[in-house]
């Protein structure tokens, strides 16, 4: 009888053990994809925030460059990259941004390859000699040796004034600037003035008009 007892005593002073709470569910976070690649030709990627974790969704990107920006609207994080300007920089790394929803963490990595977008700025053009003389008495068409560079020739200019495609050539492969001597008989003596308009900085070259013409030979004319 007391051993009976005794087995029905330690029989209640033991719990059993019970399963888990079937309607108890850990949280849980996905992101969909968990790696991106931000390149020169792939500045921008997406990213689907899924999984049982409920809230607002929040971002630690404190890991990123400056070039690489992450903004979180609803469920989805768009990862934004911009090439570095510096000259000769350049991004090869994979970055960790922490993505919390529901108390509940996800990593989304980040790999950066991104090139400098910085460029040598554009070669002005020059002239070899901006003067040149022009002697009515003796016309000869007046020259200019033009280096255009990186600029795209726009025209000629004389006085604020488009000069006519007659009085003047100019030829792209030599760079040679030509005006005809039959245009500047007409301007008047002293310096005249043109300018070389271009797609970047503008030119000036001068012709000095002289005449030499002999005394005799012009008291003769006005006769």
């Amino acid at each position: 009888m007391s051993l009976s007892i005794f087995a029905l005593a330690a029989c209640r002073g033991s719990e059993p053990d019970y399963p888990d709470d079937p309607d108890e569910v850990t949280a849980t976070i996905t992101l969909t994809p968990a790696v991106v690649t931000i390149s020169d030709n792939n500045l921008e990627a997406t990213v689907t925030v899924a999984g049982t974790a409920t809230g607002i969704v929040t971002l630690n990107a404190a890991a990123l460059p400056d070039e690489i920006t992450v903004a979180v609207s609803g469920a989805t994080i768009t990862v934004t990259g911009e090439r570095p300007t510096a000259q000769g920089a350049y991004i090869d790394d994979s970055f960790g941004i922490v993505v919390t929803r529901g108390g509940v963490n996800a990593t989304l990595t980040v790999n950066a390859d991104l090139t400098t977008a910085w460029s040598a700025p554009p070669t002005q053009p020059t002239v070899a000699q901006a003067t040149a003389g022009f002697d009515i008495f003796a016309p000869v068409d007046a020259t200019f040796n033009v280096s255009l560079n990186d600029a795209v020739w726009q025209g000629l200019e004389f006085e604020g004034k488009a000069v006519d495609a007659n009085d003047f050539s100019f030829d792209s492969a030599t760079g040679v600037l030509t005006i005809y001597a039959e245009f500047l008989e007409t301007l008047s003596l002293g310096n005249a003035v043109f300018t070389i308009v271009t797609s970047l900085n503008n030119l000036t070259v001068t012709v000095v008009i002289a005449d030499a013409t002999p005394r005799q030979l012009r008291l003769m004319s006005i006769r």
